[in-house]
């Protein structure tokens, strides 16, 4: 009896700069290793399954077993930090409490090209698949299922991999020659194209907020390559200042919800992680603009 088609990976590629990742950097300054361990093990999780793993009460156990000294509540406090820092996808986690992302699956779909039968049913991110089924194919992927681990196709996606690394991202404008310009000047033609997007709009006015925008999403350190914005998989400048202008409306200067009865979900890991709260303390409130807002729980006397 031959054996079923297998979905998930055998191993998966790890980038040498992981712990180097600004959303891993921010993992790891407020959990340690122990949130360092728990991205890790959540990656591991997923692949192992395919391109997703749903966020269920049997995963949580299980991580809590293979983790030594973590807490349920520090696992999901870690779990919601990542959603926060876009590491997985939000509205998959929210409305199906799926993990996944656009970078987790283009990875996975460069692991299993060569296999004939790839199922991208459910939850996928990326651009719509022709899944090739022959039908003239035995049913186990022949070579493939488990991983080719074929030395020269390793060399080989390594090199693409330095390179990639190597040459910073583009800038949006297509027609800058990126290559020779240094950062400086793309921050200037950056805010060329924010200003583009606004200037016939009401954001136009706000002078001072546009300038928050450029500055934050614009900023590098002296050795860095690329920008904060350049950094992103993803950047539709629209869409980042409709959020950005959103959020200067909920906010106040000093960083809280003009709301103080609803919470962000760092502040609910705040409490949590502070332990004056719990979890079990809070519910879901509402969701706007793709972001879910947290209220502490009535109790009946």
């Amino acid at each position: 009896m031959a054996r079923p088609n297998k979905q998930g990976l055998d191993y998966f590629s790890f980038d040498v700069d992981f712990f180097e990742n600004e959303k891993i950097e921010a993992i790891s300054g407020e959990f340690g290793t122990k949130g360092e361990i728990i991205a890790i093990r959540l990656l591991c999780a997923i692949y192992r399954k395919g391109y997703f793993i749903v966020w269920s009460e049997m995963l949580k156990m299980k991580l809590l077993k293979n983790v030594k000294g973590i807490s349920k509540d520090l696992l999901e406090a870690v779990v919601l930090r990542l959603v926060k820092w876009e590491f997985f996808n939000e509205n998959l986690f929210n409305s199906a409490n799926v993990l996944t992302s656009q970078s987790i699956q283009m990875r996975f779909k460069e692991a299993t090209k060569r296999r004939k039968i790839v199922d991208y049913s459910q939850y996928w991110l990326l651009e719509k698949v022709n899944i090739n089924i022959n039908p003239q194919a035995p049913e186990v992927n022949v070579n493939i299922n488990p991983q080719s681990k074929v030395k020269e196709s390793k060399v080989k996606k390594s090199k693409e991999i330095g390179k990639k690394e190597f040459l910073p991202t583009p800038p949006k404008n297509k027609n800058l020659d990126f290559k020779n310009l240094n950062i400086e000047q793309r921050a200037q033609d950056f805010k060329k194209e924010i200003w583009e997007e606004v200037k016939d709009t009401e954001w136009a006015n706000d002078k001072a907020e546009l300038r928050k925008f450029w500055e934050h999403w614009s900023e590098h350190g002296k050795r860095d390559r690329k920008m904060r914005y350049e950094k992103e998989k993803s950047f539709c400048i629209k869409k980042r200042l409709r959020t950005w202008f959103d959020n200067a409306e909920k906010w106040n200067t000093n960083g809280t919800y003009k709301n103080t009865n609803i919470y962000t979900y760092t502040q609910v890991c705040d409490a949590v992680t502070s332990k004056s709260k719990t979890f079990d303390d809070f519910e879901k409130y509402k969701k706007k603009d793709g972001i879910w807002y947290w209220k502490l729980k009535t109790h009946d006397l």
